[in-house]
């Protein structure tokens, strides 16, 4: 049943239809079963809330989480490439910077209103230690701004108002500007600074397992005492013998049953069939439904934000690493590999004649050349690693195709009129320890390259 259906198909007869008729014919009875029912109202009542409460907690997590990689991203995007190609200061980084931080989602913003949630201690203590790598993570991105703000001037735009960074001590404004972009990359590429966006990630998905562990345990015990209300109500209807049976029945199929249903489709966060029982059920099942759609679309669009690139839509850079991170976990995979690098060339000087709308499709070429022949077919093996950087990892590789697989790549550039600089590495036992040097010999071949395309000219 499609989710429109699920949304639309809210009819259903009220719980007023069964009690009626009963209170007509017995009034002593009718008295009892409404003071059940009430009751059961109200737990419904409150397993609705404990859902909505569950799901704005996991939202305010979340948003946590992006908020700290929206900063990340953009500050370390404007560091590593602070001017355009016509030599101005690349602005467009810095305003999402700017714009992240007029958001509500900061670190100590979301503490705080977790501090008034009434959550788990184990909770706040993953966010606790989720708050204080961000707070880190913050004033490192702080620090490397005001390093490079020291040596381009960072424009005065109403955008950036907000941009207030910290004075750079007299030892640091005495080095030259080399030594500030430098140390600026360092500050934002260091093993310290990854290490602490990991700790964030880890911490609050943690924190949102929590959440959800929480919500399921509460779910169950209202259905338990939901379940305690049925039995109550089944011990009433047994004493009138026709009229209080057909009560029974009614409440039976169309409260208990799909409350049962709900809850274990809950456990497996699945839809809840909105089509069946009273009125009230299949309202609280259409509220579900909306919330776990918000909320699986919110993990789509994070996932996808956090891991691809959006221009030419390969994954990024912290994409390979999750990629490499999960390859190097799994005993199975193969170990013979290879790593090719690529380097497109001309990109610049296609900025400065043609625009950047030249140059976007030049990458989108790019792009397109590298992943038709390098692409795995079970999965995403090509990345966009920088500027005009690109890798590939292929897994089972056999280096005897080498020369027919670089052949078509060649011809591929000609179709597609780009030019790019390769090289690559391979090996038949792959550990952890080797990438490095896998990396470092693929990107001398690629530099060697690059070379013979440009010559003595500034590659």
């Amino acid at each position: 049943m499609s989710l429109t259906k699920r949304k639309t198909n809210k009819r259903g007869f009220s719980l007023l239809v069964i009690i009626v008729p009963a209170f007509l014919l017995l009034l002593v009875a009718q008295v009892l079963v409404i003071a059940l029912i009430m009751s059961l109202s109200g737990k419904s009542n409150k397993l609705s809330e404990s859902i909505n409460n569950s799901g704005e907690y996991i939202s305010d997590a979340t948003g946590l989480l992006a908020g700290v990689s929206v900063l990340s991203e953009t500050s370390t995007s404007f560091v590593v490439q602070p001017l355009r190609g016509n030599g101005e200061v690349s602005v467009g980084p810095l305003n999402a910077y700017a714009s992240e931080l007029r958001q509500d989602r900061r670190a100590e913003d979301v503490l705080a209103r977790f501090e008034t949630y009434g959550v788990a201690d184990d909770v706040m203590e993953h966010l606790n230690v989720a708050a204080e790598k961000a707070v880190f993570m913050f004033e490192r991105q702080q620090h490397a701004l005001a390093l490079v703000d020291a040596v381009y001037d960072f424009p005065d735009t109403t955008e950036l108002s907000n941009l207030s960074l910290p004075t750079l001590p007299s030892s640091e404004q005495s080095w030259d500007d080399d030594t500030k972009l430098s140390n600026a990359r360092a500050l934002l590429l260091g093993n310290d600074y990854g290490s602490a966006k990991s700790t964030v990630s880890t911490n609050v998905t943690q924190s949102i397992d929590l959440l959800r562990v929480d919500s399921d345990e509460l779910t169950i015990a209202i259905t338990s005492e939901i379940e305690t209300l049925r039995i109550s109500i089944w011990i009433v209807s047994a004493s009138i013998v026709l009229i209080l049976v057909s009560t029974w029945i009614a409440i039976y199929t169309q409260l208990i049953r799909p409350l049962n249903q709900g809850t274990r489709l809950i456990v497996r966060n699945s839809y809840l069939q909105a089509n069946r029982g009273l009125k009230e059920v299949r309202l609280l099942a259409t509220a579900y439904n909306n919330l776990l759609t918000r909320r699986n679309n919110m993990d789509t669009l994070l996932r996808s934000a956090a891991e691809t690139d959006v221009l030419t839509q390969l994954p990024n850079r912290y994409g390979m690493e999750k990629y490499l991170s999960e390859y190097m976990q799994d005993p199975s995979e193969k170990k013979n590999v290879a790593i090719f690098l690529f380097d497109l060339n001309y990109l610049k000087l296609t900025n400065d004649r043609e625009g950047h709308s030249a140059g976007d499709e030049l990458l989108k070429s790019a792009a397109l050349c590298i992943s038709t022949c390098f692409k795995s077919e079970s999965e995403n093996n090509c990345f966009r690693i920088g500027g005009d950087e690109f890798a590939a990892f292929i897994k089972g590789f056999d280096p005897k195709k080498i020369e027919e697989l670089e052949d078509k790549f060649v011809q591929m550039q000609k179709e597609h009129h780009v030019n790019i600089s390769w090289g690559h590495a391979f090996t038949e036992t792959f550990t952890p320890d080797s990438l490095g040097a896998l990396m470092s010999q693929a990107d001398k071949k690629m530099y060697i390259h690059k070379k013979a395309v440009h010559g003595d000219d500034t590659i």
